[in-house]
């Protein structure tokens, strides 16, 4: 009985997540934007290490773009400047040649700052894409994992329920005793 409860409940589950996809999106992209106006900074390090190897690993910058960071938390009060560079966005929004997130080593940072001052789209020092739109597009490329580990979890939950339905018939005809 468990079981049933646990499918109907995932099931329920899936029919929401998909009748309400629009809502969780548009939710999802309003936190992503308020993160980076108000949180992105070093003093509030997850949201601040989240934000780092988001745009690291997906190689993007912002929720929108890279000119959400203009006029958050982190430019008006923890941006610098760094080799006679004034920062317009952090350093992991810019393209890099090695390192990680947590210490990432620009190829070109004064270029990579100098585009994102100039508003230069096409940038090859620059991640001009935001994170959402990024994001999305993880999803919808892995999806179909998703989706089979979803029906493999599905299978072996009602694999479970047969097994116990079979005992229980056995045990109660007395082919076998508790």
């Amino acid at each position: 009985a468990l079981l049933c409860v646990l499918i109907a409940g995932e099931l329920v589950g899936a029919v929401l997540a998909l009748i309400y996809r629009g809502e969780v999106e548009k939710t999802l992209l309003e936190s992503m934007e308020a993160q980076v106006k108000n949180d992105y900074h070093p003093g509030e390090e997850g949201p601040f290490d989240a934000w780092n190897y988001l745009q690291v690993k997906l190689e993007c910058c912002g929720a929108n773009n890279y000119t959400d960071f203009k006029n958050s938390y982190w430019w008006n009060n923890t941006r610098t400047i760094k080799n006679g560079t004034q920062e317009y966005v952090p350093m992991q929004c810019c393209k890099l040649s090695g390192g990680d997130y947590q210490s990432p080593q620009v190829g070109n940072f004064k270029k990579c700052q100098e585009d994102a001052r100039d508003h230069y789209e096409d940038s090859d020092n620059l991640y001009t894409d935001g994170c959402y739109e990024n994001l999305q597009s993880w999803f919808q490329q892995h999806s179909l994992i998703f989706m089979i580990i979803g029906f493999a979890v599905a299978g072996v939950q009602i694999l479970g329920i047969i097994c116990a339905c079979s005992l229980r018939r056995n045990l109660r005809s007395g082919k076998y005793t508790a």
